[in-house]
């Protein structure tokens, strides 16, 4: 059965040409069947009459949120992290002392896929009723076989239990373990020999990252392991120039990844390689502020360079304790310079190309339709008011799967 959303305000179909990036349509319509999109264009032309109508009260409509970088996956607490940077300490002098990402991998590492499951189902609850209906989620918090498989396992469970899709990311590549301390080379050829082959052999995980900085993993052993993982059919995301500029860009490059994130210490000549090898740049500025770093990644240079840019969360408990895909959208505009166009495309198109995926992030025909109706009729006061949330209605592969009564704002 087909459905009409109709009386939409503005239709933000992410089709962009030199003239609209968003899209635009105005006084529009958009036909749903069989959970694709069939037609959009101006109500006046709608080509026939359906039967099923919902009426978006004047407002604005665009596809699913995608948030192309979380950490969802975890337990514990990293409050008094929080509390000893707000004293000076550094997230590097945290982690060598070692809290930072090993105190998370012992709380995950302890905890049942049941327990995570209920961490993180509330998590998830959150992310749709702000309008996200496709989160990739990374492992790195089990940093043995046996626990990022448990991570993975989480995901694929999370994936059928509630509406938001899961994207997985095998990422055991995020800090050494105790079991491997001072020896990151056998680490890394334990994940090549050992850990990939499995994860492989389960078929959860899409891709595979790894976190090139000081302190976690070189350029070398990076491309050692994503070398390994795209022989296992695994797309390649790395982890790039987050805390000091360490040749994770030059990676990204050089592996042409689907997406390279923070880069907060790449310079221009990183860009342009970027762009040359068609990466996407994840900017995450929730994170930049969490860990109130000086160091500002550059949206506006990024643009300038060719540089598609999805901006993501970063959701986890140790630098971006923040699962707020709209909030990091407003950031992305007012800290790291993008335009209001570049930002919802950043949540939308690109971080779908992100993901590698074609099928979702714009409201075309023959899309997946995921949809997001907005009581607003300004795309841009979803970016200027940072004190609404004004997600009405979220359609996931067609279906209705949050709802809220409000009217829409005049």
């Amino acid at each position: 059965m087909a459905l009409l959303l109709c009386n939409i305000k503005k239709l933000l179909t992410m089709d962009s040409n030199q003239d609209d990036l968003l899209g635009v349509i105005e006084d529009a319509a958009l036909i749903i069947q069989d959970g694709k999109i069939v037609w959009t264009g101006k109500e006046k032309n709608i080509p026939y009459v359906v039967s099923e109508k919902y009426d978006c009260l004047g407002g604005v409509v665009l596809p699913g949120l995608i948030d192309c970088h979380t950490h969802l996956v975890f337990a514990g607490s990293r409050e008094n992290e929080f509390a000893l940077r707000a004293k000076g300490a550094t997230y590097q002098e945290i982690m060598q002392a070692g809290g930072g990402i090993l105190s998370t991998m012992q709380a995950t590492r302890w905890a049942s896929k049941e327990e995570l499951i209920d961490l993180a189902l509330p998590r998830l609850s959150r992310m749709l009723s702000r309008g996200v209906t496709l989160v990739e989620a990374k492992t790195g918090y089990g940093l043995n076989l046996l626990d990022e498989l448990k991570m993975l396992e989480v995901m694929k469970s999370l994936d059928e239990l509630q509406p938001i899709e899961i994207s997985p990311t095998f990422l055991a590549a995020h800090a050494v373990p105790p079991e491997f301390k001072n020896q990151s080379d056998k680490y890394v050829d334990h994940i090549v020999h050992d850990m990939l082959p499995q994860v492989s052999a389960q078929q959860i995980a899409k891709s595979c990252d790894v976190f090139v900085e000081k302190g976690a993993f070189s350029f070398e052993q990076g491309l050692k392991i994503l070398t390994a993982a795209k022989k296992f059919g695994f797309s390649s995301r790395v982890h790039a120039e987050q805390l000091s500029h360490f040749g994770g860009a030059q990676l990204a490059a050089k592996l042409s990844a689907l997406g390279a994130s923070h880069l907060e210490y790449a310079d221009e000549n990183d860009f342009k390689m970027l762009a040359q090898k068609n990466v996407v740049a994840e900017i995450l500025p929730i994170a930049q502020e969490f860990l109130g770093m000086e160091k500002i990644v550059s949206g506006k240079k990024l643009c300038s360079a060719g540089v598609k840019v999805a901006v993501a969360t970063d959701f986890n408990p140790g630098s971006a304790m923040c699962d707020n895909l709209q909030l990091a959208a407003r950031l992305s505009v007012t800290r790291c310079g993008l335009s209001c166009e570049e930002a919802l495309l950043g949540i939308t198109r690109y971080a779908a190309m992100a993901l590698n995926r074609n099928d979702v992030g714009m409201l075309q025909p023959g899309k997946k339709a995921d949809i997001c109706v907005l009581s607003l009729q300004s795309p841009w006061e979803f970016l200027y008011d940072w004190s609404i949330n004004p997600v009405q209605v979220v359609f996931k592969n067609g279906q209705m799967v949050y709802s809220v009564k409000i009217s829409c704002k005049t």
